[in-house]
């Protein structure tokens, strides 16, 4: 007897929006994630484990005050979005999306137990033809060596009889110029079925997607991403106090500075100051130390055509970038 198509039969789903779209976790992430689905035709099960947030949502009241409260009536009104505290019924969605968050320990540990937990949920109700696609903030590896090793206790066999990829969540709560379905996509799945479904399922809700080689490059961009705002923020705030003592006001630098298209690169200069300013003499030891080596490098690998910008320091703990 033939075996389904899985890879084929799902396609057909999204692409015709029949496919219904499971999404955990309805907070500042899955909610408008989900109202971004039933916009564009799907049906969405949300699910989450406070009772308080699906109920209101089954009412058709919206809990997050920046979010489009007549949006979230519209969807429930018609039937397209529905929630649920209810686990067992994973089954249901052809296409699960987990958005359940990672913050950090009193140690500064990042907390993995949300998205253990949720895997093993989905592991419960996992049935062959279901792409499943981890979206929350985590290390290089998770979903390979977590998820995927979870979700095959149940005897089935990832990127055969079901689907995984990775696609961090990029939110920015509050910014009027950047939407959830504005902003591009990072995807990248365990093998190139997995992939294509994941890439599939946002180009029907998102503007732009941007397909990486796979799970594990997808989750580097986003932990890349959050090093590299640590590291911008922390800047600032000692250049705020280098600024102030020369009455430089530091808004009025960043609000000039914001107005080049161009990436900031270059030397970082001595100050005379008797203040001790931990990451700038960190940057400028790293930079000075790794920047001429590692140009040579890059530049003969790619022929010469690209210019390098700064190393960007790794911290002890990159880790402990998740929760930026």
């Amino acid at each position: 007897m033939k075996k389904p198509d899985h890879k084929s039969i799902l396609l057909k789903k999204i692409q015709s929006g029949s496919a219904v779209v499971g999404i955990i976790g309805l907070g500042y992430v899955g909610l408008p994630l989900a109202l971004a689905f039933t916009g564009n035709s799907f049906k969405v099960l949300g699910f989450d484990v406070d009772s308080k947030k699906t109920k209101a949502l089954e009412r058709g009241e919206c809990y997050i005050s920046h979010i489009d409260a007549a949006k979230v009536k519209q969807a429930v009104k018609s039937k397209k979005l529905s929630a649920t505290s209810d686990f067992s019924r994973l089954n249901e969605p052809d296409a699960i999306i987990i958005c359940v968050p990672t913050p950090l320990t009193a140690q500064r540990d990042p907390d993995m137990s949300y998205i253990i937990k949720t895997a093993g949920q989905v592991k419960n109700c996992l049935r062959p033809g279901q792409l499943i696609v981890l979206e929350s903030t985590t290390y290089p590896g998770t979903t390979e060596e977590l998820v995927k090793g979870m979700l095959e206790e149940t005897g089935l066999v990832c990127c055969r009889d079901f689907f995984l990829a990775f696609s961090p969540e990029r939110e920015d709560p509050g910014n009027a110029n950047y939407s959830t379905t504005t902003i591009p996509k990072i995807v990248g799945g365990l093998d190139q079925a997995s992939g294509d479904l994941a890439q599939a399922a946002y180009e029907k809700v998102i503007q732009k997607t941007v397909r990486v080689k796979n799970a594990r490059t997808a989750e580097a961009v986003k932990l890349t991403e959050n090093i590299f705002r640590a590291i911008n923020i922390a800047m600032v705030n000692e250049l705020k106090i280098i600024y102030e003592r020369m009455g430089i006001d530091i808004w009025d630098v960043l609000d000039a500075a914001a107005t080049t298209k161009k990436k900031v690169s270059g030397k970082i200069i001595n100050i005379a100051c008797d203040t001790s300013f931990s990451l700038l003499d960190l940057l400028k030891a790293i930079n000075q130390s790794l920047c001429p080596p590692l140009a040579g490098v890059a530049q003969s690998a790619r022929g010469g055509h690209r210019n390098i910008e700064p190393i960007l320091p790794q911290p002890a703990k990159a880790m402990s970038i998740f929760a930026c």
